[in-house]
């Protein structure tokens, strides 16, 4: 990351403007009453990267059950990428599960997401799978992937 570490820590309300104008930006971008029920999910975690003034700059939403955790959106706002910020959240991400008890996570990301796949992968993700036409908008396979975690990164 270039720059002074980011705060990692829980998203709190007052991010929904924010993460609704970069869900705004995307293909399959969740909506507002979404990432509402996504708030307020009893097995639901949700994560942000903020500067020290407290301005988010990264976000990661999923889920966890007993051991395993599902990686359901991860995003870096536009004037905030190609820092690194994306790496420092998913190492983040992982120390904060691993302490949690979750040893496996997967996640799914479009075929053609190049940036996102070479991403996944230097952070310890294996393909694990395809789902073909997942996406619609436009159509497209989404690549499974899967991270099984030994020790806290």
């Amino acid at each position: 990351m270039i720059g002074p570490v980011p705060c990692f820590s829980a998203l709190e309300r007052r991010d929904l403007p924010t993460i609704l104008q970069v869900e705004a930006g995307m293909a399959d971008g969740w909506t507002e009453s979404q990432l509402h029920a996504e708030l307020e999910s009893a097995v639901g975690w949700q994560y942000g990267l903020r500067t020290e003034d407290g301005r988010l700059t990264a976000y990661v939403l999923g889920r966890s059950v007993v051991d395993e955790a599902e990686i359901l959106r991860l995003a870096v706002l536009p004037a905030w990428r190609r820092q690194g910020l994306a790496t420092g959240l998913l190492a983040m991400l992982r120390a904060a599960l691993f302490r949690r008890g979750v040893r496996t996570c997967h996640l799914e990301v479009r075929a053609a997401n190049r940036a996102a796949l070479a991403l996944y992968a230097r952070a310890g993700f294996v393909v694990s799978g395809r789902r073909k036409h997942y996406y619609k908008n436009p159509e497209e396979d989404a690549v499974l992937m899967t991270a099984n975690w030994t020790e806290e990164g």
